[in-house]
């Protein structure tokens, strides 16, 4: 058995996905418990704070928030999901977190969720 901590990774989506992922950045994990990694991907560079560190931070470019814009937004979301998930590799577990009404976390999701299936 390896002796690497069980990792988690929290895809943190839109602004209600940020902020609930940051109570998790500083978290650490307990022996028997899995690593927690919180990953944020927004279409908005305004969520993210000091906290949250730039290698875990995912801007979608050319892009700043989808607050009435989400079926514009879906197809440059789309086009970044691949890429996304390349540089924040999927793990055994993950967990995609947004608001079903927020701009770009309602579109970001799905995606995600749709690929990881995949």
């Amino acid at each position: 058995m390896s002796n690497e901590k069980t990792k988690i990774n929290l895809y943190c989506c839109g602004g209600t996905g940020t902020n609930i992922g940051k109570g998790f950045e500083h978290v650490n994990a307990e022996p028997g418990f899995a690593k927690i990694n919180p990953v944020y991907i927004d279409t908005s560079k305004s969520n993210k704070s000091q906290d949250i560190p730039d290698e875990r931070f995912y801007h979608i470019a050319d892009l700043d928030g989808s607050g009435m814009f989400r079926k514009e937004n879906h197809e440059p979301i789309q086009a970044h999901v691949r890429d996304i998930l390349l540089a924040h590799k999927p793990t055994k577990f993950n967990i995609v977190i947004s608001s079903g009404s927020g701009g770009s976390g309602s579109v970001i999701s799905p995606t995600i969720v749709s690929e990881l299936l995949n």
